[in-house]
C-alpha cells in the first residue's frame, strides 16, 4: 500500500522567536526518524510576511526531498453572518476570485521561496465547480479532492487517524485499516498533544510491517 501523509495548515509567526512552532518541528522530526515522506499544506498568507526563518526551513526541508509543500489555499477563512455560514475560500465564491487565490498563493511560493506548488488541497475540503475551473486554469497538476472534470490527478481515498478532528486516534485507526492501493492520511500536527504524538509514531510502525511505502502527492 502507498500512504501519503497530508499535513495541514502550515504557518509561521513572524516577530517572534521562533518562526516555527514546535509541534511542525516535531512532526517533520518524526518523518525523517522513520525515514519516510509526507506532504505540508501551507497557507498563502503566510508567505505575506518577510519572514526569513520561515522561508528559510521551509526551502530547507524542499531541498531534502522528503516533505512536499503543496498549496492550502491563502485565507482558510470561512465566512459567516448572523450565526449562519455562507460561503468558504473555495465554496460558494466565484471563479475569478478562486483562480487569484491559487494563483496568489503559487506566485508567492514561486516569489519567496524558489519552487512551485504543483499541488492543491482547499481549506476544510471545501469546493465547488468553480473550484474545478479554477484549477484546470492554474499550474496545480495533482488535487486532495475527486471531480472527473479536474484535469490533473485526484488524490482522494482518505484513511482517517484523527477521531475527532486535530486528536490522533490508534484506536480508530486500526479498525479503519483495511488494504488499499493507496491512502491518504490527514493530521494536523499543530494541534497535537504528547498523546497524539506517540499515536502517530505507533500508526507509523504499523503501516511500515505492512510494507507500506510512504509517498509524496506528486508521486501518486
Amino acid at each position: 500500500m502507498k500512504v501519503i501523509i497530508k499535513a495541514d495548515d502550515l504557518a509561521g509567526y513572524p516577530g517572534k522567536t521562533k518562526a516555527i512552532p514546535k509541534r511542525w518541528q516535531k512532526f517533520v522530526d518524526i518523518i525523517e526518524k522513520y525515514n519516510i515522506k509526507a506532504t505540508i499544506g501551507v497557507i498563502g498568507n503566510s508567505l505575506l510576511f518577510d519572514d526569513k526563518e520561515y522561508f528559510t526551513w521551509i526551502k530547507d526541508y524542499h531541498k531534502k526531498g522528503f516533505i512536499e509543500f503543496w498549496n492550502h489555499g491563502f485565507l482558510h477563512r470561512q465566512f459567516d453572518f448572523d450565526g449562519k455560514k455562507l460561503y468558504k475560500e473555495f465554496k460558494g465564491t466565484s471563479y475569478k476570485y478562486q483562480l487569484k487565490l491559487i494563483n496568489y498563493t503559487n506566485k508567492l511560493a514561486k516569489d519567496k521561496l524558489g519552487f512551485d506548488f504543483v499541488t492543491f488541497g482547499s481549506p476544510y475540503n471545501a469546493k465547488d465547480k468553480n473550484t474545478i475551473k479554477a484549477l484546470n486554469n492554474s499550474d496545480i497538476r495533482y488535487w486532495f479532492g475527486i471531480d472527473k472534470k479536474f484535469h490533473g490527478k485526484c488524490i482522494s481515498k482518505r484513511l482517517d487517524i484523527e477521531y475527532p478532528t486535530h486528536i490522533i486516534n490508534f484506536k480508530q485507526f486500526k479498525k479503519n485499516l483495511k488494504k488499499y492501493d493507496y491512502a491518504i492520511l490527514q493530521v494536523h500536527p499543530n494541534s497535537w498533544d504528547k498523546k497524539s504524538f506517540k499515536e502517530f509514531e505507533q500508526i507509523i510502525k504499523v503501516l511500515l510491517k505492512k510494507d507500506a511505502i510512504f509517498i509524496l502527492a506528486k508521486d501518486i
